[in-house]
């Protein structure tokens, strides 16, 4: 250690030696010699004149060759001072080329690689805070592992990857805890050949190239062998206290938190991770990551996550008060993330449209097929027909004579809207049985198979089960009716219309007065596929029934209802181990189900996940407390100055005062900026890696994520002087600076504001409140966390509230077009708000504009119908509308 500090003082005196020789040694010769390059006085007529008849002189051309090095010189001292600013400043120096620049960056180098090799001391424990601890002597085994265990060679350090605009002094700071320690990187990098590139200067790094990081970083424990004690040895006698022994790479022990606490009195910059240090990471793995059957089934998933949020809104609506909405507690909680993390309703939106263009193509083509299965995988559609047909671009046929088509990934949705207008969802009654060997899941249309059986197996009656709450909540139907026969799903406010009928006659019944239009509308001709491809104005709704008990040989009633099943008529019969019948779908003995040719491993839904589902979807009544009402906010709270806004009232940016948005190179970065800016003071690390990763995630990982947070930020607003936006802590804890502020923290305070405020500051403060909402919360974002804390809730009520305020406030003093446009903003986020449309319902009869005030309730009523779960048109409201039609109509 010691010669290897002697070399770095060498080498950093020889390069300030030949720094000062070329700055300050060559204009002093120069002067010396040549005199100063600048005239002192200049020729006149006759001189030039003299000089022009006898020629130039020696003197002449030595000055101008001194002339030549001091421009040179000039071009060096410049080259010098950039480099030496931007080593100050541990950034990058310009790039630039020329002889003047590779010198000034090859002898500011050495001097910083010397000086910071000097200067930079890897982590240890203070000698005197270690000498003032007690150390307890281990039983001789624990010392003779211990030995070991510091003799064993160090695990060598993992390769850090450069990633786009990260420099060397900023690896440093993220790898070893300090800009200052980036010589050691340089270093130990010099003269590798990444490809066909050399580093060979330490301002010139690549994305993509992978530098070695010297030690003490990133070390992991060993774990020494256990060592049998001889007992023919005699036990020593441990003294109570022991001389400490300094090591350079703290030991990682079991007590790891300790060990940091210790190492904050060094006051070192670094980052570490608890995490890191313990061998067990099984906490990050977030609980809802168990309820499979919510994150496996994309159309479960996707259609209990709208009806939770069309719930959500609906006792949104007549709400008028700031408050935070409870969120759900406990299993609760972890559902509702499973569901957010399980749904998928672009990628069902583009199976249903495919599945309207192919029932458009059949039609045009005349053929009577229907969709039977589909299975849907990375690279695109499988459609299996119950009969060959015959169809063009974009559908390829696969190898099966016809009845099986393939729609590539590649397909965008344009080229499929023409084929699908004008039909109504051809497959109601789809529903995502299960999924193959390969992960793709496998859709089988009821209505189409006629009779399911999903197994006499343990999972029969779990597969029953989760079809039945698939159907309660599809988004794939616009009508849709459901009889179940037994318990088979505790009761939900379904989307759909489910009945539970105590046994099978009392089924067919009700089946068979429900099918009766349908049988007589079709003539016996025509199946309910082909007919919404027709006639799509009608949804020729179908009727499944699902039996918990198989029904008993003979059953007459269960005769009636195959038949009923097999007339394809709109019925379809679902259950485990049914009577043997013919169908499409073929149970196992080993529980798989073969379909179409595919395997298909079911789902499931026991009963505890059914109850459990059931309480998310009705999470109504107890949604709003009043936690945190606007008004405990303190008015005098004042949210300047700011330097940073995190913004989630609209699109999700983080933008600087002067409108620069922070670029970040991953997209997890700028959420975890999110989640941190709405849990600043209860945010941990483990807290963190829980809500926004759905897996185990490494430490390193983590720390990469950190670290672009931290540098986009960065890159957008210099943080104060020696601190940063995302500060470095020694525990779990992950703080962000007080000036970086949430968007929704600075419309509370102008709200909180408002109301304690005189008339004309008060709309002075909604206005600027109302002006930093650009849409729905989370905009263009589907993150896991928010929905299971209730946090688009709770903005979203903020913003209607605000909208409240401002409209009230302007009607008095009779400004139509302030509430208006107020107004507009608050139904862009809720729409249907119920005292949003009285104050514009108001605002318009003012105005005595009673075409506006019709058209103003009938918007009202069209969010409600686009809402499954808005429920019936406000009572208050139409008896406002009645109240203000009236007086008008009369004038």
């Amino acid at each position: 250690m010691t010669r290897r500090r002697g070399v770095h003082v060498l080498r950093a005196a020889g390069s300030l030696l030949v720094l000062l020789a070329l700055l300050v040694g060559v204009p002093v010769a120069l002067a010396a010699v040549a005199g100063w390059p600048l005239p002192t006085a200049w020729p006149n007529g006759d001189q030039l004149r003299f000089a022009a008849r006898g020629g130039l002189g020696d003197g002449v051309w030595i000055k101008v060759f001194a002339v030549v090095v001091w421009l040179a010189w000039a071009q060096l001292a410049v080259a010098v001072l950039q480099e030496l600013l931007a080593a100050v400043r541990h950034r990058t120096g310009p790039s630039r080329s020329g002889w003047a620049a590779v010198v000034a960056r090859r002898l500011v180098g050495a001097l910083v690689v010397s000086s910071g090799a000097l200067s930079y001391v890897p982590q240890a424990l203070p000698f005197a805070e270690a000498a003032a601890r007690p150390v307890t002597v281990p039983a001789a085994t624990t010392i003779t592992a211990s030995v070991a265990a510091l003799a064993a060679p160090p695990v060598l350090p993992a390769p850090h990857v450069v990633v786009r605009g990260e420099t060397l002094s900023s690896i440093a700071d993220d790898e070893l805890g300090t800009p200052a320690a980036w010589p050691f990187l340089w270093e130990t990098n010099r003269g590798r050949s990444f490809g066909t590139r050399v580093f060979d200067d330490p301002n010139l790094i690549l994305p993509g190239w992978e530098l070695a990081v010297p030690g003490p970083a990133r070390t992991e424990p060993v774990v020494p062998e256990p060592v049998v004690p001889d007992p023919a040895m005699p036990e020593p006698v441990a003294p109570t206290l022991i001389p400490p022994v300094v090591i350079a790479a703290p030991v990682q022990t079991a007590d790891a938190k300790q060990t940091i606490e210790h190492a904050e009195v060094v006051g070192a910059d670094v980052d570490v991770d608890v995490d890191a240090e313990e061998p067990d990471r099984s906490s990050s793995t977030p609980a809802w990551a168990r309820f499979t059957a919510f994150t496996g089934a994309a159309l479960l998933a996707t259609g209990a996550v709208a009806m939770l949020r069309s719930s959500r809104r609906r006792v949104l609506r007549p709400m008028t008060r700031a408050v935070t909405v409870a969120g759900p507690e406990g299993e609760q909680a972890d559902a509702v993330t499973a569901l957010v993390a399980g749904s998928d309703a672009v990628g069902l939106a583009r199976l249903e449209l495919a599945l309207r263009a192919l029932a458009g193509r059949l039609r045009r083509s005349g053929s009577e097929a229907r969709v039977l299965a589909v299975r849907r995988g990375s690279d695109g559609l499988q459609v299996a027909l119950d009969r060959p047909a015959v169809l063009d671009d974009p559908w390829r046929p696969d190898d099966d004579g016809g009845r099986t088509w393939l729609l590539a990934a590649s397909v965008t949705l344009r080229e499929l809207i023409d084929d699908a207008r004008a039909v109504a969802p051809p497959c109601p009654a789809l529903i995502g049985l299960g999924r193959d060997d390969s992960g793709a899941e496998i859709f089988v249309d009821l209505e189409a198979a006629g009779i399911v059986d999903v197994g006499a197996t343990g999972s029969g009656p779990e597969a029953a089960r989760h079809i039945a709450a698939t159907l309660a909540v599809t988004p794939l139907a616009d009508e849709l009716r459901v009889v179940t026969v037994g318990a088979v799903l505790p009761e939900l406010a379904a989307r759909h219309e489910v009945r539970s009928l105590p046994d099978l006659p009392a089924a067919v019944a009700d089946v068979e007065s429900m099918t009766a239009p349908i049988v007589a509308a079709t003539a016996g001709h025509r199946s309910t596929f082909c007919l919404r491809a027709i006639a799509g104005h009608e949804p020729w709704e179908p009727v499944v029934v699902i039996l918990r008990d198989p029904p008993p040989p003979g059953d007459p009633g269960w005769d009636a209802l195959t038949a009923l099943a097999a007339a394809h008529r709109g019925v379809a019969v679902v259950g485990s181990g049914l009577p043997t019948v013919p169908g499409a779908v073929v149970p196992a003995d080993d529980g798989t189900l073969s379909v179409a040719g595919w395997t298909v491993r079911p789902h499931g839904l026991d009963g505890a996940e059914a109850k459990l589902l059931v309480e998310v979807i009705e999470l109504d009544e107890d949604v709003a407390h009043d936690v945190n009402d606007v008004d405990d906010v303190d008015p005098t709270t004042d949210v300047e100055p700011w330097a940073l806004m995190v913004r989630v009232l609209g699109p999700v940016d983080v933008v600087a005062r002067d409108g620069g948005a922070a670029e970040f190179d991953r997209a997890k970065a700028l959420e975890l900026v999110v989640w941190l800016a709405q849990h600043r003071h209860t945010a941990t690390r483990t807290g963190a890696r829980s809500a926004l990763w759905e897996s185990d995630l490494s430490n390193a990982s983590f720390s990469n994520v950190v670290s672009d947070a931290r540098r986009a930020l960065a890159r957008v607003a210099l943080p104060p002087e020696g601190e940063e936006w995302l500060g470095r802590t020694y525990a779990e804890r992950l703080p962000l600076h007080a000036q970086v502020v949430l968007d929704a923290d600075v419309v509370r305070a102008h709200l909180a504001r408002a109301r304690h405020a005189p008339d004309d500051e008060a709309i002075d403060e909604l206005r600027r409140a109302l002006s930093l909402v650009r849409g729905a919360p989370y905009s263009g974002r589907c993150y896991l966390w928010p929905d299971a804390e209730a946090l688009p809730s709770t903005l979203t009520l903020l913003v209607t509230t605000v909208a409240v305020e401002l409209g009230r406030r302007l009607l008095d003093r009779d400004d139509v077009d302030g509430v208006l446009e107020a107004t507009a903003t608050g139904l862009e986020v809720l729409p249907g708000h119920e005292e949003l449309v009285g104050l514009r319902l108001r605002a318009h009869a003012a105005r005595g504009d009673r075409a506006a005030l019709r058209h103003e309730y009938a918007c009202y009523e069209q969010s409600l119908l686009a809402d499954p779960w808005a429920g019936d048109p406000s009572p208050a409201l139409a008896a406002l509308r009645r109240e203000l039609v009236e007086p008008v109509q009369q004038g």
